[in-house]
């Protein structure tokens, strides 16, 4: 599942100076990637569209590589 979380954060995010593939399934990635309203609609675009999952409006669950692929799960 991991694999297929950094696969749509480099979609949506890989224009970042992070990389994405070093990060831990702990990381904050609303910290560290400074998304925005518009960043978190875009991914969660993006997750409907390649995995048919919907994020949940409450940020602090999507907010880690470890809590994306719990979604997937």
């Amino acid at each position: 599942m991991r694999d297929k979380v950094l696969a749509s954060l480099e979609r949506v995010f890989g224009d970042r100076e992070v990389e994405l593939a070093t990060l831990s399934d702990e990381d904050r990635l609303d910290q560290l990637l400074e998304w925005d309203s518009m960043d978190v609609v875009d991914l969660g675009m993006e997750f409907k569209r390649r995995h048919g999952v919907k994020l949940p409006e409450d940020l602090e669950q999507v907010n880690s590589i470890g809590k994306l692929a719990a979604l997937l799960r």
